[in-house]
């Protein structure tokens, strides 16, 4: 069958479900529909396909491989993929609303993003890509466009895995002839090179330059004069980029082997933020009164209350012409059942299904039949009793976001019964409570039929970054931008810096979000506590200290009372603590100082006592008569003797 006209449809229902209300967007891989979901009464983007798509096979097939893929992507800066179903020969795909509009759209408003806005920007998505990359999955078509904000101001990538599914079957965009604007292509999309993750960089590189500056760069009169401008040399940065030039050359490099992955350059945005002044956050609704009309991404805030609730997961049950399943696949080995309501061709029957006939008619005889035994029963029939008999119906309450035990007696009250069709991650619901459920809010049911939902296991893991090398206030910028809670405690290190990472665990792998990562810092090497050396011989002394990383320095002084060679003092003292290497001084002795033995000769006992007690010497043993004249001395006189010598006269 022939898809509608473009002027017909505004007001076209796809897949008996969702009702296209206005055109927001279009490029090359299709059109941009504002919509309203009919089952779950909130406002969706739907992306109509390239009319190509449904006449080639081959690229159908990667189409719905990708689409596939790009659905069973989970992470808070990329637009989730809720649905996707074919209607009349078109191929659609239903993703979230985001009233923030894209880069785009704020770009062409006539503002600029500051370097701090842009590196802000720049992190989000950058981290998105790595998450990509790391499923296998390459964008190909990073431009402003394709970046999204929501009310916050937060950013989300779009459209991951169409741009492969067009370019490998040659679907080219005639206002362009290239997939992928041929302003932000990498230089090897340009040769037609085989294209991988890191192409996905450098034009990430291109959007912010021209997010700052207005310009984008190589731009030329003709695609094919704007891809020859970056195939001779590296990029060089703007002088207005500032702090931003250099992280951006690395991402633009011409040869892919020496620019920075998608992970690095996500960790150079995230340090680059955090060293610069705080800034006016970015307002995606500000001068501009909103900028709705550029594409898609997560439901608008401006849903009521109820229906918010049945959006807190970012996917949900639905039922198309295709198939009817849990969009985002519960995890393996947990038990999966069908409860999604199928869909009709009329938006109002994916509202409020009408029953059979027959079946209406043979409950109108039931409640009449019972009306009449009640009017007609004679004593002992109360109303409490006809209750118990006929019960009425109940309206199915929201569910979303409840514990286990609030869930249990809040269907127990309303004695309808609880089956539980699995588990699955969900980044907004906190483990053990309901991700999804079915029937929908305000289904009415009777009294015993059965309500099913799925368990959030709490955000999907994600892998821990890397936080060698990093300062501490570093590591808690990349901690809180992977959406993990830091533990900090202190140890010290001989080779890390102080206030630098010395480790982290978990250090590696995946980790859910929001579990904790304790990490070590540095408080520098570990001070050494000065060792008891008095009374050491220095050889000794001076051992010990190099042995625990402590240099001696000898300072010798005379002795009586300490032999030649021992150790006096330490400075400083036993017990003091010096970082390695530190000098500790010790005072040696060099034992007792060197005197000449005075002339005695020719004086009496007591004029030779005391010419040597006035040097430092003693008076020994007098020999002969004690009231003679010193014929001699020994130690003879004018030899050099220790101070405290005692002396020998002979007297005559």
């Amino acid at each position: 069958m022939v898809a509608p006209k473009l002027a017909d449809q505004a007001g076209r229902v796809l897949g008996g479900r969702y009702r296209l209300l206005s055109q927001i967007g279009s490029g090359s891989s299709g059109r941009v529909y504002l919509a309203e979901d009919a089952q779950l009464s909130r406002n969706v983007a739907v992306k109509l396909l390239h009319p190509a798509l449904a006449d080639n096979e081959s690229a159908l097939k990667r189409f719905l491989a990708e689409a596939k893929a790009a659905g069973a992507m989970s992470h808070p800066h990329i637009v989730s993929v809720l649905d996707w179903g074919q209607d009349e020969g078109e191929y659609y795909l239903v993703l979230g609303y985001l009233a923030g509009g894209s880069l785009q759209s704020y770009l062409s408003s006539g503002r600029l993003l500051s370097i701090a806005q842009a590196a802000a920007v720049g992190a989000e998505a950058a981290a998105a890509l790595s998450y990509a990359h790391g499923c296998g999955i390459v964008h190909r078509d990073i431009k402003p466009a394709n970046l999204l904000f929501d009310e916050a101001g937060h950013v989300r990538v779009a459209d991951f895995g169409i741009a492969r599914a067009l370019e490998d079957n040659s679907l080219q965009d005639p206002a362009v002839g290239l997939v992928g604007t041929a302003l932000y292509a990498a230089p090897e999309q340009a040769r037609s090179s085989r294209v991988g993750p890191l192409a996905d960089v450098y034009s990430l590189g291109l959007v912010l330059v021209e997010a700052v500056t207005g310009v984008a760069p190589f731009a030329a009169s003709s695609a094919d004069g704007s891809l020859r401008a970056r195939l001779d040399s590296d990029f060089a940065a703007p002088a207005e980029l500032g702090a931003l030039a250099p992280v951006v050359e690395a991402a633009c490099k011409l040869d892919p082997t020496e620019r920075v992955s998608a992970a690095d350059l996500a960790r150079q945005l995230v340090l680059l933020r955090a060293s610069l002044p705080l800034d006016v956050p970015l307002d995606p609704l500000g001068e501009a009164g909103g900028l709705a009309g550029s594409g898609a991404a997560i439901a608008s805030t401006h849903a009521s209350m109820p229906q918010r609730e049945a959006m807190m997961a970012d996917q949900t049950v639905v039922s198309d012409a295709l198939s009817a399943t849990w969009v985002g696949a519960p995890i393996p080995g947990t038990p999966l059942v069908d409860v999604a309501t199928p869909a009709t061709t009329e938006a109002s029957a994916a509202v409020e299904p009408k029953e059979p006939k027959g079946r209406r008619r043979r409950r109108r005889w039931i409640w009449l039949a019972a009306a009449s035994v009640f009017l007609g029963a004679a004593g002992g029939a109360t109303f409490a009793e006809w209750t118990t008999l006929f019960p009425p119906p109940v309206k199915v309450p929201s569910l979303i976001g409840m514990s286990n035990a609030r869930v249990r007696s809040t269907l127990a009250a309303l004695r309808l019964r609880l089956a539980v069709a699995g588990k699955r991650y969900d980044s907004q619901i906190p483990s053990g409570h309901v991700a999804v459920q079915s029937p929908f809010p305000s289904t009415v049911l009777h009294q015993g039929d059965t309500v099913s939902v799925l368990w959030s296991l709490g955000p999907p893991p994600r892998p821990v970054p890397d936080l060698s090398g990093d300062s501490a206030a570093a590591a808690a910028q990349m901690l809180q931008a992977a959406l993990f809670h830091e533990q900090v405690s202190y140890g010290y290190s001989s080779s890390i810096p102080k206030g630098d990472v010395v480790s982290w665990a978990p250090s590696k792998g995946n980790q859910p979000a929001g579990s904790v990562v304790a990490v070590v810092i540095s408080k520098g090497p570990q001070p050494i506590q000065v060792p008891q050396l008095v009374s050491k011989q220095y050889q000794v002394a001076s051992a010990t200290l190099s042995s625990i990383g402590l240099v001696a320095q000898s300072q010798l002084t005379y002795s009586t009372k300490v032999p030649a060679g021992q150790v006096i003092a330490e400075k400083p003292g036993a017990g003091s603590s010096l970082l390695p290497g530190s000098t500790v001084v010790l005072v040696v002795s060099e034992g007792s100082p060197s005197v000449r033995v005075p002339s005695v000769l020719g004086d009496t006992k007591a004029s030779a006592a005391s010419a040597l007690q006035k040097v430092g010497l003693k008076l020994g043993t007098v020999y002969g008569s004690a009231k003679g004249r010193v014929l001699f001395s020994v130690p003879a006189v004018g030899s050099k003797v220790p101070a405290g010598t005692k002396v020998d006269i002979y007297m005559a």
